[in-house]
C-alpha cells in the first residue's frame, strides 16, 4: 500500500513539474477535452453503480473515484499558466449566406 502511495505521489509531482506550452488552440482544447472525457467516464461509472449495484461499498468507492478525478482535473487545469495566447482566426466562408 505504501508503494502505491509513493507511486501516486511521484506521478502527481511529475505532472505538476512541467508547464504546458500550447502551440495551437486545438492543442489547448485537446488537453481540456482529455480531462473532460476522464470525468465523463467516471461519472458514468458512478451513475451505473448507483443504478445497478446493491453494494454500498462499490457505490461509495466509485463516488470517491469520481471526486478524485474532478479534483485532479481542476488542479491540472488550474496549473496551466498561460493557456493558449496565440491568435485565433476564423476563416471567411467562400460563399457568404447573407
Amino acid at each position: 500500500m505504501m508503494k502505491l502511495k509513493l507511486l501516486f505521489l511521484f506521478l502527481a509531482l511529475n505532472t505538476l513539474g512541467f508547464a504546458q506550452d500550447f502551440k495551437t488552440a486545438s492543442d489547448y482544447l485537446s488537453y481540456l477535452n482529455k480531462e473532460q472525457v476522464e470525468i465523463s467516464k467516471n461519472t458514468w461509472k458512478y451513475t451505473s453503480a448507483v443504478a445497478h449495484s446493491k453494494s454500498p461499498r462499490k457505490i461509495d468507492a466509485t463516488r470517491k473515484q469520481l471526486i478524485k478525478s474532478i479534483q485532479s482535473a481542476k488542479q491540472k487545469i488550474g496549473n496551466i499558466k498561460n493557456g493558449y495566447k496565440g491568435r485565433c482566426r476564423i476563416s471567411k466562408p467562400s460563399n457568404p449566406i447573407f
